[in-house]
């Protein structure tokens, strides 16, 4: 991951979710307002809560529009810790995120002094700070304060990815709290934020393991928040034997997803190793035995095995978009189509031909382009300077354009080799075709789907192009992979995967091919 230097004062989104914290709620978000450093937003995460806390929120939220955001699940379901943080992450507009729990505070300097050493160490993607441990709140408690800093390596010193996995895995008391942590945004979008099957107990492990394994960090000797000690917090209403069998729920989705990643790292290996009960015992909870069924399978090349898989909002027989996702943000096909015109943009010049509207010619060609027509198939769009159809435009002159840009098209034409003939014709020898198709995809709504002929492959693609523009004149490609693919046709758009996502390719996902094709100079 390529990390950018800070700007002088970035915007920190403090992530708060709760459930029922009528009680603390209040003193946790006053922490926030008493904070040294001033370019923050909140952003308070409704879990499902029965109590007044969810009006104390949305009142704080509405005294204070702009730097206070309220926000819940569909329905005010209880969805969990992880796909609350998950929804945090995906309100926050800051560079950088902390997190706080409604029921634990920070001290004034908490976000001044963690940006100040982002600005220290520039390629860190997460600083975490010591903790204290607070008993002191509750007069009758009898335990004093005490202040966690179990960092396992020397504080304020820059560690590489990934040596604190083993660390982590090698002694629990290593692990830091939530509240002492601030970590760049575009890192936790890049590992995929949170996993929502872990609901409670051990999402923070889930969160420090993803990052251990792909960003540098940076333990801080400075204290600078408190975890509040009382009974009902999560820890201690689980209790032991729940967070046994959740460190064994965790261990089973580790070693998975180690495998899942490549990760093969001899220090990791031995950690996670020493971390796994040293003999099977006679008698195992149902949890712990539905563990130790997918860890065999895991090693066994199957993860997730059978039951595991967990589909969330997508398990549903309908699409989330039927418009390619445009009404959630950018079409997820637009990604690989507008990577490939970035790539080949010093093409984009001359007089260029585009299909429908010149959107691409503006963006990508620029003050290159010296004439820019715009073909539509029919009368009535009052852009097009050409109506025509491409398979069969005589009154187009031969060898007439620089470029043509034939986007997302050729599915829509039913005698594809003509158009292809036609678009050879208009092209000036030593014109360049860019020209992006459909391989996986739906078909849109019946408008466009009574007008689709055709997906395509890398293979049908060489074939329809070769006899036209030759073999050593075309440059083809294909973009894609299960995921990207998948979320295309549930009609997420682009921004909800990350750029590692959707940059794996994978080449038995034909989602988007695209084809640079030269018109070679003509015989002598």
């Amino acid at each position: 991951m390529i990390l950018t230097p800070i700007e002088v004062q970035p915007l920190v989104s403090v992530i708060m979710i709760f459930l029922n914290e009528e009680r603390f709620i209040g003193e946790a978000i006053d922490s926030v307002f008493a904070q040294t450093y001033p370019k923050w937003e909140l952003i308070l995460v409704d879990d499902g809560s029965s109590d007044r806390s969810s009006e104390i929120a949305r009142s704080i939220a509405a005294r204070h529009p702009g730097q206070v955001r309220y926000i819940d699940h569909p329905g005010h379901n209880n969805l969990g810790m992880s796909a609350s943080r998950n929804a945090g992450l995906a309100a926050a507009r800051g560079g950088f995120l902390t997190f706080l729990d409604a029921d634990d505070v920070y001290l004034p300097q908490k976000l001044e002094a963690q940006v100040a050493m982002f600005r220290r160490h520039p390629r860190a993607g997460l600083v975490y700070a010591a903790t204290q441990y607070w008993h002191s709140w509750d007069a009758t408690a009898g335990r004093s304060d005490w202040t966690w800093s179990k960092f396992g390596t020397p504080p304020d010193l820059l560690v590489e990815p990934p040596n604190l996995l083993p660390v982590y895995l090698s002694d629990g008391g290593t692990l830091p709290c939530m509240g002492g942590l601030m970590v760049r945004r575009k890192a936790v979008e890049a590992i995929g934020g949170w996993e929502n099957s872990f609901r409670g107990l051990f999402e923070d492990q889930v969160l420090l393991a993803k990052l251990a394994l792909a960003v540098p960090a940076v333990p801080m000797s400075a204290c600078l928040d408190r975890y509040r000690q009382h009974d009902h917090s999560v820890s201690a209403v689980a209790g032991r034997v729940k967070t046994q069998d959740a460190r064994k729920t965790f261990l089973a989705w580790l070693e998975g997803y180690l495998h899942q990643m490549g990760v093969h790292d001899a220090s990791i290996e031995k950690a996670l190793a020493a971390s796994r009960p040293s003999a099977p015992r006679r008698w195992l909870p149902p949890g712990a035995r539905r563990v130790a069924r997918a860890v065999r399978r895991w090693r066994n090349g199957q993860w997730p095995p059978p039951g595991w898989v967990s589909f969330g909002s997508l398990r549903r027989t309908s699409p989330l978009s039927r418009s390619w996702g445009q009404d959630r943000g950018r079409a997820l096909d637009r990604y690989y189509v507008e990577g490939f015109l970035e790539q080949y943009r010093g093409d984009i010049k001359g007089r260029v031909l585009e299909i429908g509207d010149r959107s691409y010619t503006e963006k990508f060609g620029g003050p290159a382009v010296g004439v820019s027509d715009v073909l539509h198939v029919s009368e009535g769009n009052p852009v097009a300077t050409i109506v025509a159809d491409l398979t069969d435009a005589p009154q187009i002159p031969d060898q007439t354009f620089d470029c043509i840009i034939l986007t997302q098209t050729l599915q829509l034409i039913f005698d594809v080799p003509a158009a292809l003939r036609t678009v050879h014709r208009i092209l000036k020898p030593g014109g360049v075709l860019l020209a992006t198709f459909p391989g996986i995809t739906h078909t849109g709504d019946a408008d466009w789907s009574e007008h689709w002929c055709w997906s395509f492959t890398r293979r049908s693609a060489r074939q329809l192009f070769t006899p036209v523009f030759g073999e050593g004149n075309i440059a083809l490609a294909s973009h894609g992979n299960v995921l990207a693919a998948t979320a295309f046709l549930y009609g997420l758009a682009d921004r909800e995967l990350t750029t590692r996502e959707l940059d794996v390719h994978d080449p038995t996902y034909d989602m988007v091919i695209t084809v640079r094709a030269t018109r070679g100079a003509d015989p002598a």
